[in-house]
């Protein structure tokens, strides 16, 4: 967070307050200065010499520009431009991030080992109770939450990978980027589903949203370049924070059973007709 410029840096003194704030705050945004959560109301009041009822008209203004959002209870947060990346690329959480010029990273809320059910053990095609590795992690981009990532992995496929992922920081780890260099693991592609629910409320304080709030869960199958599922994982997106792209194909004549072809991607903010990702954003 960056504390915004005062009024002198090229705004008038004859516009409106509510304005000179907007334009002040405008200005540090465009120019990447002010990112992330603002300060708070009283501190921004006090800041600009202005009541609460001027920064709030100064800040829906923004907002109804698509620069900033409110989130419910927590304050106000910088809106970036939704993402964009090319249809039907699988490209991990960080190299979206880092391509954007945004700064990927992550909170783990959970990591264990346990033995795999029966329909885990049939989805990733290892036996019954063969050993599993849970990976939960809150995912950020310049600090704001974007998705509640939850991934499972066959550790007979993956040796050594509970001891790895113990002795690294998964805070900043990219771990398809972490599969590849370790075990030369490549995710070649992956099958994705997406599904609307509502917000629960553990998920609506992790990712900053009101309780109920429209999620977007993407269930993913991922498999490596030889053909072998190595990873069974789910992504919990924010509304305004995702949007799923999808190219159609016509199905030849008689066929009912063409699929579509799709991407699927992340804003780090309010979309405002972006696009967004496609895999499982590790």
């Amino acid at each position: 967070m960056v504390a915004p410029a005062r009024y002198e840096e090229g705004v008038s003194a004859t516009w409106p307050k509510f304005m000179q704030v907007a334009s002040v705050l405008r200005a540090q945004i465009d120019q990447g200065q002010l990112r992330g959560r603002l300060p708070t109301e009283r501190e921004l009041c006090a800041h600009f010499s202005v009541s609460r009822v001027t920064l709030r008209r100064a800040l829906s203004t923004l907002a109804e520009n698509g620069q900033l959002r409110a989130s419910w209870g927590r304050g106000w947060y910088v809106a970036r431009e939704p993402l964009s990346e090319p249809p039907n690329a699988l490209l991990s959480f960080s190299e979206l991030a880092e391509g954007r010029g945004l700064v990927p990273s992550a909170k783990v809320l959970n990591l264990e080992t346990r033995p795999a059910s029966l329909d885990e053990a049939d989805t990733l095609c290892v036996a019954p109770g063969s050993r599993l590795l849970v990976l939960e992690r809150l995912r950020f981009m310049d600090s704001v939450p974007v998705v509640l990532q939850r991934s499972h992995f066959a550790l007979a496929r993956i040796d050594g990978l509970a001891e790895a992922l113990g002795s690294v920081d998964l805070t900043q780890l990219s771990l398809y980027r972490f599969l590849e260099e370790r075990w030369g693991l490549v995710a070649a592609r992956a099958d994705y589903v997406v599904e609307a629910r509502a917000a629960s409320d553990a998920e609506a304080e992790l990712l900053d949203v009101a309780p109920g709030s429209p999620l977007l869960q993407a269930t993913q199958i991922t498999f490596d370049q030889d053909g072998n599922v190595f990873e069974r994982h789910w992504s919990s997106y924010p509304g305004d924070r995702y949007r799923f792209e999808a190219s159609l194909l016509r199905p030849a004549h008689g066929n009912v059973t063409g699929r579509a072809a799709s991407s699927a991607r992340p804003a780090s903010g309010p979309t405002r007709g972006g696009v967004g990702h496609d895999g499982s954003l590790l």
